[in-house]
């Protein structure tokens, strides 16, 4: 079983439940034209079958074995629960006076995948780091990689 997509899928959900969670926190969502509350959005004509299918293509899911998949819902599903612990870990390992809202979403949601995979579901703390500063390296900046090492080093060197 290939982890790598699987670990990829759980973070393109994970990013998508901080940008949804980021509109839903928006003053007045409801009142703009320009924004539609997450819950019409997936009430609006399109079945369920069909959401479904292209929840799965959008996230490469379609790709992944059942055991896969599996991988990839309890890494979303252990950084949805423990996301309040999970934050208190960042924000007590960021340097420079930093909080959560003044990281890109994208490494964001890149730590909160190697955190959860690591306290929550017991996996192998290097191969976890590795596999997220893979990712940093595709999508996100050219000084995440460094960025996203630097905290979870500092996290898991004091344990």
């Amino acid at each position: 079983m290939s982890r790598s997509l699987a670990r990829d899928c759980a973070f393109k959900r994970v990013f998508e439940f901080l940008y949804n969670q980021e509109l839903n926190n928006i003053e007045n969502i409801e009142n703009s034209s320009n924004f539609k509350n997450i819950n019409l959005i997936e009430n609006e004509e399109i079945d369920n079958k069909e959401k479904v299918i292209l929840d799965a293509e959008l996230f490469n899911e379609n790709e992944l074995s059942e055991e896969e998949l599996d991988f990839s819902k309890s890494i979303f599903n252990a950084v949805k629960n423990n996301l309040i612990n999970i934050n208190d870990k960042i924000v007590n390992n960021l340097k420079k006076n930093l909080q959560l809202k003044d990281i890109y979403k994208l490494d964001y949601a890149l730590l909160l995948v190697c955190i959860a995979e690591v306290d929550y579901l017991n996996e192998e703390l290097g191969i976890c780091i590795n596999e997220v500063v893979r990712l940093a390296k595709r999508y996100s900046t050219d000084k995440s990689p460094s960025f996203v090492n630097g905290v979870l080093s500092s996290i898991y060197k004091k344990n």
